[in-house]
């Protein structure tokens, strides 16, 4: 679910329904959120990583891309000042 909200975040920012790929390419020329185009890029590799229906993610991965996720989220909003 986490991994979910930041797509969810690109994409009311960007006014589209376009998914994290195509997103990650928009980011990657935006001057505001340029530099953290990486780390969307390594939540997008760990969803597509744990989408598959056998892996579970165990606690200690789950609370860390968690509180990983609240970390990003406030830089986002830190600077495009929503």
């Amino acid at each position: 679910m986490a991994l979910r909200t930041l797509e969810g975040l690109l994409r009311r920012i960007y006014k589209t329904n376009k998914t994290l790929g195509p997103l990650i390419g928009k980011m990657e020329h935006d001057a505001k959120l340029k530099d953290l185009s990486g780390i969307f890029t390594y939540f997008k590799d760990v969803r597509n990583r744990i989408a598959h229906p056998e892996k579970i993610s165990i606690k200690l991965e789950a609370e860390s891309t968690f509180q990983m996720t609240k970390r990003l989220i406030g830089e986002v909003l830190d600077k495009i000042k929503i």
